[in-house]
């Protein structure tokens, strides 16, 4: 039997269960906010003050999808609160990042770099440095953001930046100073700083500037004061004329060493920034040239990361909450999911551990106004379960929303099931995933059979197989349109063994 045959007698317009990629499934976009697991409130959370969550869960056991989820819940959300938004920032690229922390510290391929060394600033570096640029290129261009994210709430970002406080358009300038776009950051902030409306002239400018002057005016005043001796004498000129002669002569040298003192600071704060900062390719020269046109006062102000430090990091998350303010927002939650994916990492439990383990700080997690939901690979809970007692004392993972294991049950799997069938038939009356099978077929065994497969991803393949055994051993002539209980015992073998040799690493999926 053809298996669109199949399909098209039960009314179905496609395959429900062929997709095994959240990102990828056109399904899921029908059903996401009917179909959530048990533990979807518990990591949601209260989004009018956003808590952390740390979610465990197996390969396929729908993690991609929850992250799908929430951001579909932040959006409704928004939507209903316009005025106590909740803005999201997606923490999941993170090859270009390591890349760049890679080249800072001398790794020449991706396999080399030393996770150990990567630590909760270098997160929270990658998070500013992903958001940062997109917030400038929307002050620049005063074009909407490509990411819905991003443009929602931010409609007319530029007009409105203006008419924010001075104190909130200065929080933007120093969060690009320090995380915009490498190849282009310098004219980008001179830019920004004019749209911005940010008087003032910086130190470095107004030394540079009273040199020039001060040159002039001496060269101007030493011209006259020649032509004058040359007529008269020197004697002819009293001692007043003198003094002024050498206060404009001296003028120039103090202003030059004013300004190479500024430009020797900034050189300084901008190598500082550069060795700082490792997941930007800025360079001490970027930095210095953006540096250069911000006012001492600013500079003096603001707590710019200098080393590892993690405070100055946390200011700057704060700035960027206070930038976002005056839009609605009043909270961020960051959402990091696909951890094993970069080619640093490539699904290494131990360079998993090394990278996720410095995010698991209960001063980050519980930082006010921002909620971090991660997303792990189940192996990590086995690592985090060796942890020493002092680990869980500085994490507080009671605090954090736990869900130590993504777990499935066979209703709940069932019940997706049946959701996604009839997504498949938005036209016809609903239907039951019992309509697949024999009458003999009774549903407490397709229960028990979906809760052997834990989790969707492997009860999609178990259903997507049924399927196609019964197609493959019943001629089209039979017109048997349901599956007998013969093919749901014998798929339900296959796939609990291929399960098994899954878990046991002796088989790719």
């Amino acid at each position: 039997m053809n298996i669109k045959a199949f399909l098209e007698h039960h009314k179905l317009g496609s395959n429900p269960f062929r997709a095994e990629e959240a990102r990828q499934d056109v399904v899921f976009e029908r059903i996401e906010q009917s179909c959530h697991h048990p533990d979807f409130e518990k990591i949601l959370g209260d989004l009018h003050a956003p808590s952390s969550s740390i979610v465990f869960g197996e390969r396929g056991s729908g993690k991609t999808a929850i992250r799908l989820q929430l951001e579909q819940s932040i959006e409704a959300y928004n939507q209903a609160n316009p005025d106590t938004r909740c803005f999201p920032i997606f923490y999941d690229d993170f090859n270009s990042a390591l890349s760049r922390y890679g080249r800072a510290t001398g790794s020449r391929d991706a396999r080399g770099i030393k996770l150990k060394h990567f630590t909760l600033a270098d997160h929270m570096d990658a998070m500013l440095a992903g958001i940062v640029p997109r917030l400038v290129d929307q002050a620049i261009s005063g074009r909407r953001a490509r990411e819905s994210y991003i443009s929602a709430g931010l409609e007319d970002f530029r007009r409105r930046l203006l008419h924010c406080r001075p104190a909130v358009r200065a929080d933007l300038l120093l969060l690009a100073v320090c995380y915009d776009r490498p190849e282009s950051a310098p004219d980008r902030l001179r830019r920004l700083k004019h749209l911005l409306r940010l008087g003032g002239i910086s130190a470095w400018n107004w030394f540079r500037g009273a040199f020039i002057v001060t040159m002039v005016v001496a060269i101007a005043y030493s011209f006259g004061y020649g032509i004058a001796a040359l007529r008269h004498g020197l004697d002819s000129i009293d001692l007043a004329w003198c003094i002024l002669f050498w206060v404009c002569a001296s003028m120039p040298a103090v202003f030059l060493l004013l300004w190479l003192g500024t430009a020797v600071n900034v050189r300084l704060l901008a190598g500082r920034l550069n060795k700082a900062i490792r997941v930007l390719d800025r360079g001490t020269g970027s930095y210095s040239r953006g540096i250069r046109r911000i006012r001492l006062s600013d500079l003096h102000a603001a707590h710019l990361p200098r080393n590892r430090d993690e405070q100055p990091r946390y200011e700057a998350m704060d700035r960027l909450r206070r930038v976002l303010e005056p839009f609605g927002y009043r909270s961020i939650v960051v959402i990091m999911d696909r951890i094993d994916e970069p080619a640093s990492i490539s699904g290494d439990v131990t360079r998993m551990r090394q990278f996720t383990w410095p995010m698991l700080n209960n001063r980050f997690l519980q930082h006010p106004g921002f909620g971090i939901k991660l997303l792990l690979p189940l192996s990590l809970r086995q690592e985090l379960l060796r942890e020493r007692p002092e680990f869980f004392r500085e994490a507080r993972l009671d605090k954090q929303n736990l869900v130590d294991r993504l777990s499935w049950s066979g209703a709940v799997l069932y019940d997706v099931c049946t959701s996604r069938l009839n997504a498949c038939r938005p036209d016809d009356d609903p239907c039951s995933l019992m309509d697949l099978f024999d009458k003999d077929v009774q549903r407490s065994t397709v229960i028990d059979a979906l809760d052997q497969m834990h989790q969707p991803r492997d009860a999609f393949k178990f259903m997507y197989r049924l399927i196609r055994e019964h197609c493959a051993n019943v001629p089209h002539e039979e017109s048997a349109w349901t599956i007998s209980r013969v093919v749901l015992d014998l798929v339900r073998k296959q796939e609990v063994d291929r399960i098994d040799e899954v878990l046991r690493d002796q088989r790719p999926g």
